[in-house]
């Protein structure tokens, strides 16, 4: 409405006016449309993301850790990967509901990119 012309080559997507639009707007830009990212999260053969664990933090209420083991290329950072994820109105200091690592299912032939997720399980109880 405000500058028609941009419809030409973009197309606008809704983000919820909560005050939280500038990051609910970035966090739409990077991961796609959020009905794209539940109907291909369904599909066999399909992959997940960190932020099918943000939206399975949500959907449980409680927090999730997430845990990428440590890699020796620099484009696999592990950094970004761990940590405890919580979602908007999820209790903080909640201890996690599961420890979830990102894995493969075989030894990689040419990467490293995980493919796979297993949970861990603490021998002794631990606050995640």
């Amino acid at each position: 409405m405000y500058h028609p012309a941009i419809l030409m080559d973009l197309v606008p997507m809704s983000v919820v006016g909560d005050g939280n639009c500038l990051y609910g707007a970035v966090s739409r830009a990077l991961t796609g449309e959020y009905s794209k990212l539940l109907t291909e999260a369904i599909e066999d053969g399909s992959y997940s993301e960190m932020a099918h664990i943000y939206a399975l933090s949500a959907s449980i209420s409680k927090p999730i850790r997430s845990y990428y083991p440590p890699q020796l290329r620099a484009e696999f950072a592990s950094e970004p990967f761990n940590r405890k994820v919580v979602k908007r109105a999820v209790n903080k200091s909640a201890p996690a509901a599961a420890c979830i690592m990102w894995t493969r299912m075989s030894v990689p032939e040419r990467t490293n990119e995980p493919n796979h997720f297993v949970p861990l399980s603490f021998l002794k109880a631990v606050t995640i």
